[in-house]
């Protein structure tokens, strides 16, 4: 079997850079025309996009950004913040929504992309189809964002731009791409602590500044400071405190084998919850528990769990004076996932941030001199891979989705992650 290192010395085709140009802009166009052809030829792209417009427009008509259902839930998720930036295509009418919002999809995938090279660039030269390979293992994650209309693949490219100025010593400056993503979907926050305990303080501090201004000023001056703080209150509590016996974050389906969060699979490996329980029409049930806690029980395993992960991380950290562009790529790379991991929701085109963390890996496998290291780099990518592919639709029952697979796959580039951060980092 080739290395990736070796393959390097093989002989490129002359215009293997233009072949590969036209199957990437082909394979662009694939993703863009997924929601637009319904939408522009057929009877309307469906999923989120007719809630990302219908929140729009009831924001341009001075409607309230959240509206309860009849079972007790809202209709709409996310912060103010993100339900005024939605009314910005909603203006243009439904159609014209749905082109603009797979435009947007289109050119983060782009940029974050380039980003995700740009962090790993180390000077050694790498073939293009080699570094091509971790956009192509995760374009089914790019997919789920244009077919679902999910703003995921946006956030990812704010946090790359985000490290990309940390790299640059940018660190003012650094804070504005964390809040943003943070003011939109809630997730990127726990960034927050990860900039502390690395004493990026201008960093922290400009981050928990740019949210009050997206999260209260911004919207407040458009929609009213009373009117914001009560639907950011409603936000609060409905959405980040709102949990259960049945439920958490207002959705029943988030027990369910989709969400592969730490803490969705460990309730579900150490009570007894059905991961089919969303199934419509219901299907054989799924049980995949160790043991038969309830669910305080479980929400105490999770806290230590996730403490022990957190102050395992920080222990593997190297010190700051032994850092280096390349263990810090490695270093935030394993950052980005264990954010994925820590969310309470975190379903399949949450791991398109595995964008960057397997371009640094297969940066890693494709110039590494050591040959054992490069193998041993190809074959946990490989073991990563093979754990997705497991969980893919059609596999039923899903008892590798229950237990976790995409989830433990994360768990094997983290640890990969980490051995190239200690062997890029600086000798003592």
């Amino acid at each position: 079997m080739l290395l990736p290192s070796q393959f390097q010395s093989l002989p490129q085709p002359a215009n293997g850079r233009v072949a590969l140009a036209v199957v990437f802009a082909l394979a662009s166009m694939a993703l863009w025309l997924d929601p637009v052809i319904p939408q522009l030829f057929g009877s309307g792209k469906g999923h989120d996009y007719p809630q990302w417009f219908a929140t729009g427009e009831r924001l341009l008509h001075d409607g309230p950004v959240y509206i309860v259902e009849p079972n007790g839930q809202s209709d709409f998720l996310y912060t103010p913040l993100a339900a005024l930036l939605l009314a910005i295509p909603s203006y243009f009418g439904r159609s014209a929504s749905v082109v603009i919002l797979a435009s947007v999809i289109l050119a983060t995938w782009w940029i974050a992309i380039w980003l995700a090279r740009r962090l790993v660039d180390d000077g050694k030269p790498v073939s293009p189809w080699i570094a091509s390979l971790p956009v192509a293992v995760t374009v089914p994650f790019v997919f789920d964002q244009f077919h679902n209309g999910q703003p995921n693949l946006f956030l990812l490219a704010l946090m790359l731009g985000g490290f990309c100025l940390l790299s640059a010593q940018r660190e003012w400056l650094a804070g504005l791409p964390f809040a943003t993503a943070a003011a939109i979907k809630v997730f990127p926050v726990l960034i927050f602590p990860y900039l502390l305990w690395r004493r990026y303080w201008r960093t922290a501090a400009s981050m928990a500044a740019f949210m009050i201004v997206l999260l209260v000023l911004v919207p407040g001056s458009i929609r009213g400071f009373q009117r914001n703080f009560d639907e950011l209150s409603f936000w609060v509590h409905s959405m980040l405190l709102s949990t259960n016996d049945t439920e958490f974050a207002q959705r029943v389906k988030h027990w369910g084998w989709k969400n592969q969060s730490l803490y969705a699979v460990e309730h579900r490996l150490l009570s007894p919850i059905n991961a089919e329980l969303e199934a419509v029409p219901p299907v054989r049930p799924v049980y995949v528990n160790l043991l038969n806690l309830n669910r305080h029980q479980a929400d105490l395993v999770f806290v230590v769990t996730e403490l022990a992960v957190g102050l395992g991380f920080m222990a593997l950290l190297p010190a700051r004076r032994r850092r280096t562009p390349r263990s810090d790529a490695a270093e935030w790379s394993i950052v980005l996932l264990l954010i994925v991991l820590a969310s309470l929701v975190a379903y399949s085109y949450y791991f398109v941030w595995l964008l960057l963390p397997y371009t640094v890996l297969v940066q890693r496998a494709a110039t590494e001199p050591d040959r054992k290291v490069a193998r041993r780099t190809a074959i946990m990518i490989g073991v990563s891979l093979l754990l997705l592919a497991i969980g893919i639709d059609g596999i039923e029952p899903r008892y590798s989705q229950a237990a976790g697979n995409f989830l433990w796959a994360a768990a094997v580039v983290i640890a990969a992650l980490a051995v190239e951060m200690r062997r890029s980092a600086r000798a003592a």
